[in-house]
């Protein structure tokens, strides 16, 4: 998942700083403005999947 997040942010980036137009899901009120959001998905992380977390780090070879 943070993959999916940094690709995404890197693909809005790139079109931004050329000028182009950025695809968006929606638009979201904060009250003044809509802004423009991508959703992508997330991974909370609790004490009921934390042994998940870990095995994917180890996968990597990060030590804890």
């Amino acid at each position: 998942m943070p993959y999916l997040i940094g690709l995404t942010g890197f693909k809005t980036a790139v079109s931004i700083a050329r000028g182009e137009n950025w695809l968006f899901d929606q638009k979201i009120n904060n009250g003044e403005y809509k802004i423009p959001t991508i959703i992508t998905p997330i991974m909370t992380i609790d004490k009921y999947n934390l042994v998940t977390v870990e095995d994917r780090w180890k996968k990597r070879n990060i030590k804890w």
